[in-house]
């Protein structure tokens, strides 16, 4: 799955090596990428967990919407894009240690 991928877990180490900088807006296609990469029983998986993810931070954020997708709730309440990554970052561990409790 997706939050397990070694690509990721390598970009979170060296986002400047695969992104050029902390950025969720660059982010967000690489994520997109390896969503598109992985096999269908894997990307249903990943978008079971993005599409909770979404809808997780609508309740959190109290944002009207889930139409808008992650990437634009986190940016919405961050000071611009390179906190909007670290905020991307300390949520999805939040998301997914809630996720590993149930």
């Amino acid at each position: 799955m997706i939050f397990d991928s070694p690509s990721l877990i390598e970009l979170r180490k060296k986002p400047e090596l695969y992104l050029g900088c902390r950025s969720l807006v660059r982010l967000r296609p690489f994520i997109a990428g390896l969503r598109e990469s992985e096999s269908a029983k894997s990307r249903i998986a990943s978008d079971k967990f993005f599409t909770g993810f979404t809808h997780w931070l609508v309740e959190l954020y109290s944002f009207p919407s889930a139409v808008y997708g992650w990437e634009k709730i986190i940016s919405a309440d961050s000071m611009d894009d390179r906190d909007a990554y670290d905020r991307f970052w300390k949520l999805y561990d939040e998301y997914r240690s809630q996720l590993m409790d149930e």
